[in-house]
């Protein structure tokens, strides 16, 4: 989360000592809006508690914080931007493990773009979970069985990181994720996982 906070950061401040504009200058473009059947595809609230199983038996709850916003993004010097509309969900765990962060976006005013982040491992989300999904990076399963409870339409979708940090002896290599129930299942490098649990 520290790291995508100072990232968002970093760019904000690149984009006002760059912006060259005179005051009411700019033009931006504004991208639309998040619909709610975008927004629906992740489905936490605030004030959720969300619980992972994981393989050894404890669980973790993550207590979640939803918010959206708007973003402007300057281009260049031609005073050009758009305004891109997100929705943030963080989900923090009540146990020393890795937060989840969760961001939905309009940022190529065509398609809602889902990104989430476990711990510091990138995943992306396609906007529709269907068998043409199937690629490198995500293969599409009918139903997945957790805990005896069937989950439809899952994708699975591997971490988006080329390299991995030298100093992660373990780290996330990929996510289930259901647009009904979110998060099904976390599989770690050494074959542990964290399921969802209801």
């Amino acid at each position: 989360m520290r790291i995508v906070t100072l990232f968002f950061v970093f760019l904000s401040f690149f984009t006002q000592c760059y912006n060259t504009c005179e005051e009411g200058e700019d033009i931006a473009t504004d991208n639309g809006i998040l619909t709610d059947a975008d927004l629906a595809k992740v489905p936490y609230q605030s004030n959720d508690t969300v619980k992972l199983k994981h393989s050894a038996g404890y669980t973790i709850n993550y207590n979640v914080t939803r918010k959206s916003y708007d973003d402007y993004i300057s281009f260049d010097e031609s005073c050009a931007g758009m305004i891109v509309k997100s929705n943030s969900v963080n989900l923090e765990p009540d146990y020393p493990v890795f937060p989840i962060y969760i961001n939905i976006s309009n940022s190529d005013g065509i398609n809602t773009n889902y990104q989430i982040v476990v711990g510091r491992y990138y995943f992306y989300i396609p906007q529709n979970i269907d068998n043409t999904v199937n690629s490198e990076y995500y293969k599409f399963a009918d139903s997945v069985t957790i805990n005896n409870k069937v989950y439809y339409n899952v994708v699975k979708t591997k971490s988006f990181n080329g390299t991995y940090d030298s100093s992660d002896l373990i780290y996330c290599d990929s996510l289930y994720y259901n647009f009904d129930a979110g998060i099904i299942k976390i599989t770690m490098s050494n074959n542990e996982y964290y399921e969802i649990s209801e």
